[in-house]
């Protein structure tokens, strides 16, 4: 499964273009590398028709925007931006009828690095959205500079497979989601807390190796500001290894004031390296008020 940890892709070709073009544009190989570009810039509108009918059948479009973190806007522009340094090798497809597998090396930016996450605002549609639209398109164009002056830093990935099948003639990406492990997600206040807190979706499905995203909503009941904080416990506890938390709001405390509603996401990964056997996992997320926090669960 593709490192991507962040983070457009090829255009659509118009029915004006000439039929070589067209032809190109439908390989197996360029029907990937337009989604994979396309996820790595949280391209969902271009990323999800990509996408095989049997997987699009078991996951929404709103679903796979929710937990796929899309971008729009400005910020959607630079990430696209950051996709055209994306380089693919040593590309290698076996088909067998209507299935293929393509193995591949692919260079890809880092997102992550300070030097990038600076240029962009931190892709913090908020703050990109406020800039003048001379300052936006500063950013735009100062970012694609220093891809094309090599000041991005590049991370790489090698012996990347993936599988596609072909529809009415045409190859899609198959991912798989109707295998996937089903992870339901709780949420309870304790020690009092006077706040409600529930999942803004209760249910995620995720293949081995899959960066999703999820978030929970909560509101302060009381008439005062309160501050809380969350642990999560992972059931059956046996499995618990098999499910990451890539990043958390249950890291720091929150405080809400009297009345106030916020949702606070969360990225979850299962193991690539799973077992067969594991089809579904529950997180269970604890609000309790700072001061009576107890502490992560002992695994």
């Amino acid at each position: 499964m593709l490192a991507i940890a962040l983070i457009g892709g090829l255009m659509s070709v118009t029915p004006a273009c000439a039929a070589g073009a067209v032809e190109e544009a439908d390989r197996p190989e360029r029907i990937l590398e337009t989604y994979l570009k396309a996820a790595y810039a949280r391209d969902a509108e271009t990323a999800y028709p990509l996408i095989s009918r049997a997987d699009r059948a078991v996951k929404s479009l709103d679903d796979y925007r929710r937990e796929s973190g899309t971008f729009g806007g400005v910020a959607l522009e630079l990430t696209r931006v950051l996709a055209e340094q994306i380089r693919f090798e040593n590309m290698e497809l076996s088909a067998d009828g209507d299935r293929l597998t393509a193995t591949f090396d692919v260079v890809i930016p880092d997102a992550n690095a300070e030097e990038v996450r600076r240029a962009a605002l931190n892709f913090d549609a908020g703050a990109i959205a406020d800039l003048p639209p001379s300052q936006r398109d500063n950013r735009i164009a100062g970012l694609r500079q220093m891809g094309q002056e090599g000041l991005i830093p590049l991370l790489r990935s090698r012996s990347e497979r993936w599988d596609l099948v072909r529809e009415e003639g045409r190859w899609r990406v198959w991912l798989n989601w109707a295998g996937a492990v089903e992870i339901t997600l709780e949420a309870a206040s304790r020690a009092g807390l006077p706040w409600e807190v529930v999942p803004v979706q209760t249910r995620i499905l995720a293949v081995p190796g899959e960066t999703v995203r999820a978030a929970y909503r909560a509101r302060n009941q009381s008439g005062e500001k309160i501050t809380a904080k969350a642990r999560h416990i992972v059931a059956p506890a046996r499995l618990a290894d098999r499910l990451e938390i890539v990043s958390c709001f249950c890291f720091l405390e929150h405080a809400l004031a009297a009345g106030e509603t916020a949702e606070f996401s969360l990225v979850l990964r299962v193991d690539y390296d799973a077992p067969n056997d594991v089809h579904a996992l529950t997180v269970r997320y604890e609000f309790y008020p700072a001061d009576d926090f107890p502490g992560e669960i002992s695994r």
